[in-house]
């Protein structure tokens, strides 16, 4: 059974995620250096008392059994660097899937890896980053496809987002993909047919990951569904290394999972230097806690046992699984879930 993953955030970046891979037996490593966002996922709480300025060796433990191989995730956004070294081989950009300039005509396996689309803005790559990046990302082994649908600065259209969504849905269609996980943010104000087209693929078993709104937002899911087509969205919020909640955050964005989006370490693009692809930094974003989460739920879906499960069964396990009432600054009302990325 193959799976897939949609991710959408605040600026309408989206990754979907293709998983055929049937894996067993539990297997831990350890990657060093690996940056407090990692660490925290899979370790646990931090020490207060740690001084950052003395460069701790933070340590990400995970499951080499649970890396995401056979998945790959469309990260739909302001386009991908596929260039960039951490993502080696494994990024993709197609000409047929760039809605900004417009699509080819081009079979979308028509694919040149260095000079088909080139982002227009840094928030997908470093989305990417920590979602499935060699270094900084969770899932180390899913295939990256870039989705390009906005342009910098520019909020995504209802429209384009509809359009974007039936072209992969037509091409999972026609390569027999099964099921997805949609992971959406804040949709556009004006998003009654979107909201519908999401509606159906939560029910045709799409596992949905969003990040809590910005403030201003009056159209998030959360406040436009009813409790029965939300039981298989996951919502995610911020937070930073001590575990507090980021900015922003209020009761009414229904927050499921709370994960890194504070100083966390991902790859970046520099559209004033194109040329550098092996760029580093320390990235602040709310979309980037739904970049957590998804990784872990496509590391966990490369899974035999949890291959197949549902959206509603695989949210309740994420959360079960999950640290809770450690967080402070939570909304009244609010469950005190952070992502714990390790699978049970």
């Amino acid at each position: 059974m193959l799976h897939m993953l949609v991710v959408v955030f605040r600026s309408a970046v989206v990754a979907i995620l293709f998983c055929e891979v049937v894996l067993a037996a539990t297997e831990l490593a350890r990657q060093a250096n690996a940056g407090w966002a990692l660490h925290r996922i899979s370790t646990g709480p931090i020490s207060h008392s740690i001084d950052f300025a003395n460069k701790p060796n933070f340590t990400y433990v995970y499951d080499v059994t649970a890396m995401g191989v056979g998945v790959t995730a469309f990260v739909v956004g302001d386009g991908v660097q596929c260039r960039h070294k951490d993502f080696g081989d494994r990024a993709i950009c197609s000409r047929l899937f760039d809605f900004v300039d417009g699509p080819s005509d081009a079979d979308w396996r028509d694919i040149d890896r260095l000079h088909a689309v080139e982002p227009s803005g840094p928030d997908s790559t470093a989305l990417a980053g920590v979602l499935a990046g060699s270094v900084y990302g969770v899932c180390k082994k899913c295939i990256i496809f870039s989705i390009k649908v906005n342009d910098i600065l520019e909020r995504t259209q209802a429209t384009t987002l509809l359009y974007a969504l039936a072209t992969m849905r037509e091409e999972a269609d026609m390569l027999s993909r099964l099921a997805a996980v949609i992971v959406i943010p804040d949709l556009p104000e004006t998003a009654g047919a979107l909201t519908i087209a999401i509606g159906r693929m939560i029910g045709d078993g799409f596992h949905l990951v969003v990040s809590a709104p910005p403030q201003t937002s009056t159209s998030h899911p959360c406040k436009s569904h009813n409790e029965m087509s939300l039981a298989g969205i996951i919502v995610t919020g911020g937070m930073d290394s001590l575990d507090r909640v980021a900015t922003g955050i209020t009761a009414e964005d229904c927050i499921s999972l709370f994960a890194p989006s504070v100083a966390v370490n991902t790859v970046y693009w520099d559209r004033h230097s194109p040329e550098i692809v092996n760029s580093a930094a320390a990235a602040t974003a709310p979309y980037l806690a739904a970049g957590y989460v998804a990784g872990t739920l496509a590391s966990w879906l490369s899974i035999d046992r949890w291959s197949i499960q549902s959206p509603e069964m695989m949210k309740k396990l994420l959360i079960n699984h999950a640290d809770h009432n450690v967080l402070s600054g939570v909304p009244p009302g609010t469950p005190n879930s952070v992502l714990r990325s390790l699978p049970p």
